[in-house]
C-alpha cells in the first residue's frame, strides 16, 4: 500500500492546472457540484482544454455513476467521482469521516472484470470494497495519521477506482494541494502494519449508500 496525489481539488487559485502525469486530472468545486476533468491543461488564466470531464452533486449524489442511462460522474475508471474517497486538509491529525478510494496496479493481484458500483474498469477489479473488520484490536505502535486511516478503514472500508502506476501496489487517494507531506510521511510509514488487517468486503447489489 502506498499514499500519493492523484490530482488536487480546484481552489481559487488563478491558472491552476491538472495534476502531473498522464492522466492530467483536477476536481473542481463549485457549489455543490464536482466537475472531474481528464487531462486538463491550462492554456491561459482563464482558458483551459480537457480531454474528457463529468460531474456529479456533492448533496444529491453517490459519487458513483450510473449505467442506465450510461453516466460517469467522474473521470476514475470506474466511473465514480475525484472528490468521494480522497484525503483533503487536515484529516489525516484530526479524522476521516468517510470511505477512502484507492488504486491498484496488477501487482496487487486484484484485477478482474469491474462489480457493481462500478460502472466501467481498465483491468483491476473496480467497485471491489475492502476494509478492517470492525472490533479488530488496533495495534498500538500506529501514529496518529495512521491510526485515522485504521478507524475510516474499519469504519467506512475503502473502494478500488481506478488503475495506477508505479512501484506501490495499492495508493490511496490524497489531495496534494492540502495533505501536509510529512502526514503522508507518517501514515506511509505504517502501511505495514495496516495492511495485513485489510480484507475484501461483500456488499449487496446495487450499492445503497
Amino acid at each position: 500500500m502506498g499514499l500519493a496525489g492523484r490530482g488536487g481539488s480546484g481552489t481559487r487559485t488563478r491558472g491552476v492546472t491538472g495534476a502531473v502525469g498522464t492522466d492530467g486530472s483536477i476536481v473542481i468545486v463549485s457549489g455543490t457540484t464536482t466537475f472531474d476533468f481528464w487531462q486538463f491543461n491550462r492554456t491561459s488564466t482563464t482558458t483551459a482544454t480537457a480531454s474528457a470531464w463529468a460531474q456529479n452533486d456533492i448533496v444529491t449524489g453517490t459519487g458513483w455513476g450510473s449505467i442506465s442511462p450510461f453516466k460517469a460522474a467522474g473521470i476514475h475508471a470506474s466511473g465514480s467521482s475525484g472528490l468521494a474517497g480522497e484525503i483533503y486538509g487536515n484529516e489525516l491529525t484530526e479524522g476521516i469521516a468517510h470511505a477512502l478510494s484507492f488504486g491498484s496496479t496488477p501487482a496487487a493481484g486484484l484485477d478482474g472484470p469491474a462489480r457493481p458500483p462500478a460502472i466501467s474498469g481498465d483491468g483491476p477489479m473496480e467497485g471491489l470494497r475492502v476494509g478492517i473488520a470492525p472490533g479488530t484490536p488496533k495495534p498500538a505502535s500506529l501514529s496518529v495519521q495512521g491510526g485515522h486511516v485504521w478507524d475510516a478503514l474499519a469504519t467506512y472500508g475503502a473502494w478500488l477506482v481506478d488503475r495506477v502506476g508505479g512501484s506501490c501496489p495499492i495508493i490511496f487517494n490524497s489531495d496534494p494541494n492540502s495533505v501536509p507531506q510529512a502526514d503522508v510521511n507518517a501514515m506511509a510509514a505504517d502501511l505495514d502494519a495496516i495492511k495485513s488487517y485489510v480484507r475484501v468486503i461483500d456488499h449487496q447489489y446495487p450499492y445503497n449508500p
